[in-house]
């Protein structure tokens, strides 16, 4: 009953993968805010949504996570795209009776076409977070070909430090490819279960919009408040030659432009319309672009 169930499972997961959305459309961002809560349950698969995928058949599951987790001395506080208690992000947990040492993690990707005329950036980056004195290793591989077979793309690493910090990969060799995956492979140690890896704000394409000017000046634009609920306000205390605000979701989508031609020193922003999430600000002038991160 036991290689029955395993075979239905894989099944299941075969054609689960096949009938995905595949995404074509860049910058592809994901910050897991929208995720359902999983529950930490001996021998239950946490169910992901946009096709990111659990491989049932693995020793372990990466699971939903707001705030902390329940160890202390691993693990963040706060996700990543917020910096608060109410975003999510995706970790495991190592913590006994449930969880072994010695044991891996397999969290699958959608499927993502990178031939997209829309992919103007070749990279590839994500949020981690590794803080506990019995780190194992995580690794990412990357597959062509349904996952029939995988390559190693990023080499396994560990760390032991209460921050989250980005890891940046380059994936132009694959620009060619129509049908491609990767796979966090998260490796628990043989000496303890303070362990737990967390990742966030996975991206594929240019999230930036373009490059920042380097210009000094530009840079004295500001926003505030940020968070905010109904409004913002663009400080420009140089009275600098600025032509447009642009807000984008994390889809890359324009939701909000405004003319900054004759604003002045301040100018105020309606956001009231806009969902609760996190967005890309674009600030164009005569000095170049300035990108900002709003939380609303």
């Amino acid at each position: 009953m036991k290689k029955i169930t395993l075979s239905f499972q894989l099944c299941i997961l075969f054609f689960a993968q096949l009938i995905s959305a595949q995404v074509s459309n860049y910058p592809y961002i994901q910050n897991f805010d929208s995720f359902v809560d999983c529950i930490d349950t001996c021998g239950e698969p946490c169910a992901l949504k946009e096709s990111w995928t659990n491989v049932y058949t693995d020793q372990d599951e990466w699971i939903t996570n707001k705030a902390a987790t329940p160890t202390a001395d691993t693990g963040p506080t706060v996700d990543h795209t917020l910096g608060t208690q109410l975003g999510t992000y995706l970790y495991v947990e190592t913590s006994d009776p449930c969880h072994l040492v010695s044991t891996t993690s397999h969290l699958l990707s959608p499927v993502f076409d990178l031939t997209s005329p829309s992919l103007t950036l070749s990279e590839m980056s994500f949020w981690y977070h590794m803080m506990g004195v019995d780190m194992g290793d995580l690794t990412v591989d990357i597959s062509t070909d349904g996952g029939a077979n995988w390559v190693n793309l990023v080499p396994p690493f560990t760390d032991n430090v209460d921050i989250w910090q980005e890891k940046v990969v380059d994936i132009s060799a694959y620009t060619n490819e129509a049908s491609v995956q990767f796979r966090f492979d998260y490796t628990t140690s043989v000496t303890g279960y303070h362990a737990d890896v967390a990742i966030d704000d996975f991206s594929i394409g240019d999230i930036t919009l373009g490059l920042d000017s380097l210009n000094s000046d530009l840079n004295s634009v500001t926003l505030y408040p940020n968070p905010a609920k109904k409004e913002i306000y663009l400080s420009n205390p140089k009275s600098l030659n600025l032509y447009s605000i642009e807000i984008y979701d994390f889809n890359g989508r324009l939701v909000t432009v405004q003319d900054l031609k004759g604003m002045g020193v301040q100018k105020r922003v309606d956001i009231s319309k806009l969902a609760t999430s996190v967005y890309l600000v674009v600030i164009e002038g005569e000095e170049g672009r300035i990108t900002h991160k709003l939380i609303k």
